[in-house]
This record gives structure tokens, sequence and C-alpha cells, in this order.
């Protein structure tokens, strides 16, 4: 393993209308609809005093590709509304995954709910399709199986990981662990999880483990993912610093380990792009961006400060999302006070490109986002227990939606631990 990490990196169509590297980008945002998971009536509302503050301010045009030396923070959104401070018993939303086949959105929350939307009513009375409970501790991770659409993996800090079957909410099977489940990922018949700093091989048809890695990481692993390129491998990340790349397929436990990248910070998620899905971004625990090209083993860009490099517009990534048509990464940032920014990230630099200011978006942490880059559509989430639904467009008017009341924010889960 030593001599892995040692090793040099330095050795080794769907839209006819676009052109290839003209930027994806969001000439102009509307934000559909708000949706509060947690309505007031569902909730115990303790005795406080509340407060109506009406703000009305004026919509402004945004520019394409913002100068930072231009102070101008125009806003697209702005809340037109009555907002009342209100004392609620309210759950963050934590993560969510947009199945495109199917034009859902799963969303898992704080209560160990999972909620399941369409896309096409979200925000309407028949939009949440399903709210049921999987687990007993804080839900890691969600993904939908790649072969069956209907099929929803949920693992968790309660040591187990269950499938689900999302046309009846019934749970299909569960899976205990003997440590807390942070990441899991499928294909096929196979499911691997990150349990502790173990890498687990579960084969559905046999419902056993059949094989386990135990000595790549030092530290918790944060994220595991098949690659997109091969059914065989897995890309493992960690709090030691580590990206994995492991064949499966090889008996070996020493010999299955075929790369290893130091990205020499805690890392809290990762994900391929490029037009191979030969890349892959990284960013970290201390809110570094980081992009690697895991074929030829070479680096990119490493641990950039995107803090920095934002002219302090973010404070922190909430995710990175990939473009194969215009061949643009894109990362999403923001302020603990809910303020979103997304940049244009130039894969051969180390440069960032303001593209958009979604100003108040939020009114606290914004936890995960989904990007549907064939439906124009941009969902986000957070500890004000809304998602927001964004879409894209031409037309020059802009709709606001107003607020039916947003909550003060609950103190942040806690752990020692910084994922």
């Amino acid at each position: 393993l030593a001599k892995k990490i040692n090793k040099s990196f330095k050795n080794k169509k769907k839209n006819k209308n676009k052109t290839l590297n003209e930027p994806f980008i969001f000439r102009k945002l509307e934000l559909k609809s708000t949706f509060n998971c947690f309505p007031n009536s569902l909730n115990n509302i303790s005795n406080s005093n509340n407060s109506n503050n009406s703000n009305n301010s004026n919509l402004n045009t945004f520019n394409q590709q913002q100068d930072f030396d231009n102070n101008d923070d125009s806003m697209i959104f702005n809340d037109n509304c009555n907002d009342e401070d209100i004392t609620i018993e309210q759950n963050y939303v934590l993560k969510i995954r947009l199945n495109t086949q199917n034009n859902q959105l799963i969303a898992a929350l704080s209560n160990h709910n999972i909620q399941l939307f369409d896309c096409n009513l979200f925000g309407s009375e028949n939009g949440k399709i399903l709210d049921f409970n999987v687990h007993d501790n804080t839900i890691q991770d969600i993904c939908f199986s790649k072969q069956y659409n209907h099929l929803l993996f949920t693992c968790s800090l309660d040591q187990t990981f269950a499938i689900w079957d999302l046309n009846s909410g019934n749970k299909i099977n569960r899976f205990t662990e003997n440590n807390e489940i942070f990441s899991l990922s499928t294909f096929d018949n196979y499911v691997v999880t990150a349990t502790g700093n173990q890498i687990h091989l579960w084969d559905l048809r046999k419902n056993m483990k059949v094989k386990i890695f135990e000595d790549y990481h030092v530290e918790d692993i944060t994220q595991i993912a098949f690659t997109p390129n091969s059914t065989n491998v897995i890309c493992s990340a960690s709090v030691d610093g580590l990206l994995c790349i492991t064949d499966l397929s090889i008996p070996s436990q020493d010999d299955a380990l075929i790369k290893v990248i130091n990205v020499e910070q805690s890392i809290a998620q990762f994900d391929f792009c490029g037009q191979n899905k030969e890349l892959i971004w990284v960013t970290s625990h201390t809110e570094s961006l980081s992009l690697f090209n895991y074929d030829e083993e070479t680096v990119k860009s490493k641990n950039l400060d995107v803090k920095l490099l934002s002219h302090n517009l973010i404070e922190y990534c909430v995710n990175c999302h990939y473009d194969s048509i215009s061949s643009n990464l894109y990362l999403l940032g923001a302020k603990h006070d809910g303020e979103m920014h997304l940049f244009n990230l130039n894969i051969e630099g180390s440069n960032l490109s303001h593209i958009q200011n979604f100003n108040k978006s939020h009114t606290a942490e914004i936890r995960d986002s989904a990007w549907s880059i064939e439906t124009n559509l941009l969902f986000t989430c957070g500890e004000d227990g809304l998602i927001s639904k964004w879409s894209t467009t031409n037309e020059t008017t802009t709709t606001t939606i107003e607020k039916v009341s947003h909550t003060n924010r609950k103190n942040r889960l806690t752990s020692a631990k910084p994922y």
C-alpha cells in the first residue's frame, strides 16, 4: 500500500443545439416551487412569540459571467412575503437523489424517514408519493438501483442497509453489519458498503457478504461508488485522505488495490466527470476542491481553496455537477445563512467563473443538491426543512414564491466526526 501511495501521478450527444464547450449556465433561474417537508400542523409547536416581517425589494437582472470586480450583487429571486418566526421541532433534509428515468426525487430526512416526490407535481398536494421510516438512526446514504427503477438502497448509522420497493414503500430486505455504514453503492446483484474503515461486498442473490477489504483505509470511509466505466471496479474515499481504486474481480486483496490517490485532506465526497468519465472531482472537509485524472494518474487541480477562489462569496462546497453536453464542471457553493452561488470550474486550470447568485435560497445550511442536465432542473435541500426546485428559462419574467413560514434554526447535528 505504501508503494502505491508513493507512486507519482506524473508517470503514469443528446442535445444537438448545444455546441461542445458552450457553457451551460442558468441564464435565468426561476424558483418553481418550495416544499416544506414538515408542515406546522404535523409538528409540536412550542409557545413562542410570532413576529411578522415584510421585506420588499426590487428584482434585478443577472449579468452572465459576472466579474468579481463588479460589486453588483444582483438578485434574480427575492422574498416578497411575510415571514413568521416560530419554534418548531423540525427535521433537516439531509440528502436528495434524482431518478431521471422515473422523474422522481427521493429525500432522506433527519427523522430517519424517506420521502418520494413526483418531479412533475412537485410542490402540489399530489407531489409527495411516499413518506415512510427506513432506519433507527441517521441515514447516511441513499441510491437508486441502476437496473430496477423501483428499488431504493439506504444505509445508516444503525449498522444496517436496506432495500425498498418504491412502488409500495415496503421493505424487501435488510442486512446488518458490525459497524456504522457511511455509504453504499450497487450494481447488478452486488452491493458495496463503507462499513467503518472497511469495504464489504455483498451478493444479493445469496443474501450474504462475500468479501471484505480491510487494509486499504485507516480511517472511516466517507463515500464508496462503482466506477462508471467498469462494473467490477469501485472507488472509496476516506477521512485518511486516500482515494482507493479497487478491482473486485481480483481474488487477492493486495492485488485488487490497483490505484491509490493521496488527496492529503479528509475527503467529504467525490464523483466522476469528463467525456469518458476519466476524471474524479473531490471535495474535502476543509472546503477544498481537487480534480484528478485517475486513468492517466495525473493531477489537474489539487486542494483549491474555494472560499479564496470565490472571493468569499461562498463558505463551503455543496456539490459539483458535470454537464457532458458542454463538458463543463459546475460547483455549487453556499454560505451558512443559505445563500447559494454557482460557478464554472475550469477543468484544465484552477480558476472559478461566477455564473449565478441564488440569494437567500434557503434560511439555513444547505445539505445537498441534485441536478438533471436533461431536464434543466436543479433541486436543493437543507437544514431549514425545505426542498427547492429550480429551472432554467429564457423568459424575461421572474416568479416570486411566497413562503408560508420558516423556523428558527435547530441546533445542528453534532458529532466528533466531520462527516
